[in-house]
């Protein structure tokens, strides 16, 4: 008998014909995560990290900077104005230590000229450089006890209208010793306060100085042997504080050296 096709299709099988397996469902694996989605999640968090670093720096730069900076706008920088060049110059200057460092006010004038601080004025009237005895110095400063006694007669006229207590510590003037001429390395030295090298009162040991009034008094330092030709040298100077401000943010230089 003939079979046409659509008895064929349908027409169950005969009888004892092996049925199709019935085949277990497909394992589908599961779906390996978005990388490329994940990765783009990940940058946009690194960005939002990096952003955030960033402003946090730019806020504390404008916090930081105009108070490292402030300066520049009433005072030029020493080199600038050309008191650190050869010309050495007098005038007011400022320079900034490091990046973020405060800044550092000079006034600078030279050894005839008159040094006007704030609330007070100085001026060196003289000088005197002798040898002498040091007891407890090194023998590398100091060889067979020998230095030098470096001696400066100043006087200050108080400004200000309130009585000027001056150098009452023999920390308001000190010395600063090139440790060669020109040299970027200086030495700071600080008064000697010993009987032994008195040559009269100095203006801490004197009263505070009344509104419009001058004293003057000596400033006297322990030099070693090897600093004396530097008394003389650039950049010596006699260093001042000013009134109540810190002497590494504010100083006063009068030149030993011209």
């Amino acid at each position: 008998m003939s079979v046409t096709p659509a008895d064929r299709a349908i027409s169950p099988p005969p009888g004892g014909w092996p049925r199709s397996p019935t085949l277990p469902p497909r394992k589908v694996p599961p779906r390996p995560p978005n990388r490329r989605g994940h990765g783009i999640g990940s940058a946009i968090v690194v960005l939002v990290v990096g952003v955030a670093v960033k402003l946090g720096i730019l806020s504390l730069l404008f916090q930081t900077v105009p108070g490292a900076l402030g300066f520049a706008a009433s005072h030029p920088t020493c080199r600038a104005a050309g008191i650190t060049k050869p010309a050495a110059r007098e005038g007011t200057c400022a320079d900034r230590r490091g990046l973020f460092g405060s800044s550092v006010v000079s006034v600078v004038v030279n050894r005839a000229n008159t040094l006007r601080m704030p609330g007070y004025d100085a001026r060196l009237v003289k000088s005197t450089v002798e040898p002498t005895r040091v007891k407890g110095g090194g023998d590398d400063d100091y060889p067979g006890g020998r230095g030098w006694l470096a001696s400066y007669v100043v006087s200050v006229t108080n400004r200000s209208d309130k009585p000027l207590r001056f150098d009452t510590d023999a920390k308001d003037i000190s010395l600063i010793v090139p440790l060669s001429a020109g040299s970027g390395e200086q030495l700071k030295v600080f008064q000697t306060r010993a009987l032994y090298y008195y040559k009269g009162p100095s203006l801490g040991q004197q009263a505070p100085i009344a509104p419009g009034a001058t004293e003057t008094g000596w400033a006297q330092f322990l030099v070693p042997i090897w600093a004396r030709p530097m008394l003389r040298a650039r950049p010596a100077d006699l260093m001042f504080s000013a009134n109540g401000k810190d002497p590494r943010d504010f100083h006063g230089l009068i030149r030993l050296w011209k």
